[in-house]
């Protein structure tokens, strides 16, 4: 079956319809009832559990090959088309700017060495396109409706980044949203952010992130198993150059294994950011039986530091990645809608109105 051309009205039906469900969740029940209509319940509980289960990619590729369908009629839809890989990189673009659980690109998991999508891995997603490459034009509407409402309805209820007003972003300004993230507990999401959009503003400012960028990771991501040096790096290409640790709690809880990471990530020192106070000759003593070189810092007095060498500019670059931050790794509405309140209630936006924190 040949579709050569047909991605990019694939991709414009996809956006089209998701969105129309984003903008109207009181859709849902609508195409619920047009599944029940025209698909075979079997057909109907398989994709229903497509679209719920924890499979991201599956959930991902049903619906572009649903899309595909649409768009090429009579595709074997067992098969990946050319150019849905391209798709699925939109989609899962697509799906994180708009707050829905998502992954990279579905096929990457999925038919990754092979257009043999229907491999035996996952009964009921084999079994649903093995079915969806005979049904009809109608029924595989009926499929992409309810999946793009049933995807849209999980989208999370987060407030936009407000407009912020730089001149209200002094030193004390900024300090006193700075205090507040740093007193509210977020199981580590203010603390580790803060630190690292902080870091990357002062690079920015410096003119050195065309050389240097910061990478940092998923809240409560091992570093083991995402293969980073520490919480926050700087890195210049594929180099890393520093590397922290950081903890809201005491400095002592990331000593251990830290001279592992400095040998395996071939550093030449590694920092430790660390809430409470940190006394010298405690660091002293801990760090005695520690050949690496290991710095022991204080959480404020970082963040103090590198904020008093901000420009205005560079202080609400730093308040706007924070917020990319805890909206993309910390993976919790109500970290960004709290961080959206104090950030009007600091009088900091050109805006004060607060918003909801449910989520």
């Amino acid at each position: 079956m040949r579709i050569h051309g047909k991605d990019d009205e694939v991709w414009d039906l996809i956006q089209r319809t998701l969105s129309r469900y984003l903008a109207d969740p009181g859709l849902l029940p609508s195409t619920a009832s047009a599944l029940e209509a025209l698909v075979p319940s079997e057909q109907a509980e398989s994709l229903t559990n497509l679209l719920s289960g924890s499979r991201l990619s599956y959930r991902d590729v049903t619906l572009i090959q649903l899309a595909y369908a649409l768009c090429a009629p009579g595709l074997d839809t067992n098969e990946r088309p050319p150019g849905a890989r391209t798709t699925g990189s939109r989609l899962g673009t697509f799906f994180a700017s708009r707050h829905v659980p998502a992954v990279d690109n579905g096929y990457q998991n999925i038919g990754k060495n092979s257009t043999r999508l229907t491999r035996g891995n996952v009964a009921e997603f084999d079994g649903f396109l093995g079915w969806a490459a005979t049904a009809s034009t109608g029924q595989i509407q009926a499929c992409l409706d309810f999946a793009c409402a049933t995807i849209a309805a999980t989208a999370r209820p987060m407030a936009s980044m407000p407009d912020l007003d730089v001149g209200r972003l002094t030193f004390a300004g900024v300090m006193r949203i700075q205090n507040r993230l740093l007193t509210t507990p977020s199981e580590g999401a203010h603390e580790q952010y803060l630190v690292a959009s902080l870091i990357e503003a002062i690079i920015e400012q410096n003119a050195l992130d065309k050389q240097y960028r910061v990478q940092t990771k998923k809240l409560n991501t091992t570093d083991a198993s995402s293969s980073v040096a520490g919480d926050i790096q700087v890195m210049t290409g594929n180099r890393v150059l520093e590397a922290y640790e950081v903890t809201a709690n005491d400095w002592r809880t990331k000593v251990d294994g830290i001279g592992q990471k400095v040998r395996t990530h071939d550093l030449s020192r590694i920092h430790i950011v660390a809430g409470g106070r940190i006394d010298g000759d405690s660091v002293v003593g801990g760090l005695a039986g520690v050949p690496e070189d290991v710095s022991v810092l204080g959480l404020e007095a970082v963040c103090s530091v590198i904020l008093s060498a901000l420009t205005r500019q560079y202080r609400a670059a730093a308040l706007r990645r924070l917020y990319e931050l805890l909206d993309r790794y910390a993976g919790s509405a109500r970290l960004v809608n709290d961080y959206v309140n104090m950030l009007h209630e600091c009088e900091l936006t050109l805006l004060t109105s607060k918003v909801g924190t449910d989520g």
